[in-house]
This record gives structure tokens, sequence and C-alpha cells, in this order.
């Protein structure tokens, strides 16, 4: 598609919240009729994403082609994504599931990690959302806030020996 075929247009999607991405639904679809492509996916898609910025590019760039390339699949990805003040809220740590660092692929269901008897075993905490086909992992920021990445040498270290809690190892 030709950029000169998009409206020129000061509209921004952020990503911020629900009531934004509705608004921000709303106007695509408003500026898809008054410019006679309420059925054109492909063109409206386009236009979507030349106004997405911040969270809202990170996480679309993460999707996968056919809902980035479908309109009806992205406008639903976009609601479920940024939900309603009405619906309650989504957040990424409520999609975690712990594995432990050498694990290929997360499991199903979480399952109990069992070193032997005795011995210490050292994890990175790695984190998977079902929307994101990206691994991320536990890590810190500078002022010691909790944040993800996708760098595993940034990653927490944490030691676990049986019959003792989780301690931090190292962080970085």
């Amino acid at each position: 598609m030709d950029p000169d075929d998009l409206p020129d247009t000061d509209l921004v999607f952020k990503g911020i919240d629900g009531a934004e991405a509705e608004s921000f639904i709303m106007s695509i679809q408003r500026i898809a009729r008054k410019e006679g492509r309420s059925r054109d996916s492909e063109w409206i898609v386009d236009l979507v994403s030349s106004c997405l910025t911040g969270e809202a590019l990170r996480w679309y760039v993460e999707l996968d082609e056919d809902t980035q390339s479908d309109w009806k699949r992205l406008r639903k990805a976009i609601l479920r994504r940024y939900p309603s003040h009405t619906e309650p809220p989504i957040t990424p740590l409520d999609r975690t599931v712990p594995t432990p660092a050498a694990a290929a692929n997360p499991p199903n269901t979480i399952s109990p990690i069992r070193p032997t008897q005795g011995s210490n075993s050292t994890y990175r905490i790695r984190v998977y959302f079902t929307s994101m086909p990206s691994e991320f992992f536990l890590s810190t920021t500078d002022d010691k806030h909790v944040c993800l990445t996708k760098n595993v040498g940034r990653a927490l270290k944490v030691c676990w020996t049986p019959k003792t809690e989780l301690q931090l190892l190292e962080s970085v």
C-alpha cells in the first residue's frame, strides 16, 4: 500500500487504557467511512499501524502477521489487550508462568521444581504471555523496581534448596 493513500491525521494510540483503545477504534472507523474505505481491511490496518506509538507500538510489533493484517482480528486484539474500565484489568503478571531457566517451552500447567535432595539449584524466572510470542525474564531497574527484560544477562538469579525459601542470589 502506498503511504500517500493514507489520510493526514494527528490520531495517535499510546496504549494507555481501555477508554483510549475504544476511542481510537471509533476514530479509525470514522476515518475509514469518511474515506470510503470502511470495508478495506488492508487500508485500515495500514492506517492503524501508522498511528501507534509507545506501549501500543511495542505490543503491535509482537503480534502475529495474521492479526496485524486483518482489521477484525486486530480490533479484537486491541480490545482484549486494553479492556474497558468495567472489566477487570489484565496485567502482564496475571499471565506469568514460572519455569526453570533451562526449559525449552512453557508447560501447559505450572509444575513444581524438584531438585535432588541436598542440591542447590540456580534459576532465572522466565515470564510468558499468551498474546506475545516473545519470552521475558524477571529483572529489576537501577532503582530496584521489578521489571521485565528480554536480556537473559539482566535476569534475576534465584537459588532454591529443598526445604528452604527461594532466595535472591544476584541482582544485576
